[in-house]
């Protein structure tokens, strides 16, 4: 929920949105305060939305655009944080660099060459623990062009330390206080 967001938080978002690029949808804040009347008015367009959605973009590279859902922000503690994030390609090699990843990981099972080509986006739903900087993966779906699910993983991956600059700590960012 984006009433439960810090005013800080929202900043960090705003802030992100103008440092990845400034694009249409994209607003621009100058202070928590800003950030915080923007989400007051209702508007959804703190940070460039992902294309028909209210996915807020953190990173992209060459190859994916990564996104979340702030209505997805869950609190279960005062020290965690899960949220669900979009892995959408940018571009065809983004799909090559997909399918060597999931070759190189041992994740691809049966199906995968009916699949790897259709692949379009990545739903994963993370848990973040806010003060000791570390991350893992609760569960995650791979699904296709046309929106249908081609496989899914419920297995909860280790925790891992967030290390600086990467889009892990650019998402800790937005989401911790």
């Amino acid at each position: 929920m984006l009433s439960r967001l810090s005013k800080t938080a929202l900043f960090r978002i705003c802030v992100m949105c103008l440092a990845v690029t400034l694009l249409p949808g994209c607003a621009i804040v100058r202070s928590p305060q800003d950030a915080a009347d923007t989400v007051s008015r209702g508007t959804r367009d703190i940070a460039y939305k992902a294309t028909g959605s209210d996915w807020l973009i953190y990173h992209r590279d060459s190859y994916f655009v990564y996104s979340f859902n702030p209505q997805s922000i869950q609190h279960p503690t005062s020290q965690y944080t899960r949220v669900w994030t979009k892995k959408a390609l940018r571009s065809e090699e983004g799909r090559e660099q997909w399918i060597a990843d999931q070759k190189k990981a041992g994740t691809f099972g049966p199906g995968f060459e009916d699949y790897k080509y259709t692949y379009k986006y990545t739903l994963a739903h993370y848990e973040v623990d806010c003060p000791n900087r570390i991350i893992r993966v609760m569960s995650s779906a791979d699904y296709g062009s046309t929106g249908e699910l081609r496989a899914e993983s419920n297995a909860r991956t280790r925790w891992h330390t967030i290390v600086a600059g990467t889009r892990e700590h650019r998402l800790h960012d937005a989401l911790c206080p």
